[in-house]
């Protein structure tokens, strides 16, 4: 009766343990970040990668100008991987990176850790949306995944909407000087 008993009490703290240590909450792409009228479908593929890599819009793109590979590695000074499960033992210490990119989506790593998610970042003339495509060590199933992936992904969506306002006010204002 006694073992019975403890039996059934560590079974209940494990559960508790489980329940506690690894929330999981409903995998639901965050709200649509709005696009300012004012920027080109480059502007903001500029913004979202600008957001992706951490680093603030240069100066002396013009508005409007399409950002080939060669452009985004030099001013990133990261390297467009279109593998990036070869390089990723290589980027431990970096949070999010530019995997690849596509018409109107770019594709966003995320590595903290043990933790890794790949983000769809699709834009269009009046929207940018974010979507978790793939995780590992995140839970993730078809309808949940671990709290913290939003929590990372709400910080991408903070950088993308500074960045579009950074090129709406160039807009305004007229680009930099050198």
């Amino acid at each position: 009766m006694l073992m019975s008993r403890m039996a059934w009490v560590a079974t209940q703290l494990v559960l508790l343990l489980c329940v506690v240590g690894c929330q999981t909450v409903p995998n639901m792409s965050p709200s649509p970040i709005p696009v300012p009228s004012s920027l080109t479908d480059h502007d903001v593929e500029l913004a979202i990668l600008m957001a992706v890599a951490d680093r603030a819009v240069p100066p002396t793109v013009p508005p409007g100008q399409r950002i080939t590979d060669n452009m985004l590695s030099d001013i990133v000074a990261i390297q467009v991987v279109i593998a990036p499960s070869h390089n990723r033992s290589s980027r431990a210490n970096q949070e999010w990176y530019v995997e690849d990119r596509d018409p109107r989506t770019v594709y966003a790593g995320f590595q903290h850790r043990k933790f890794y998610m790949r983000v769809a970042v699709r834009h269009d003339a009046q929207q940018v949306t974010m979507a978790i495509v793939d995780s590992h060590n995140l839970k993730q199933d078809e309808y949940s995944i671990h709290k913290k992936a939003f929590v990372y992904l709400q910080h991408l969506g903070t950088r993308v909407r500074r960045a579009l306002g950074t090129l709406a006010r160039r807009h305004v204002d007229g680009p930099a000087s050198p």
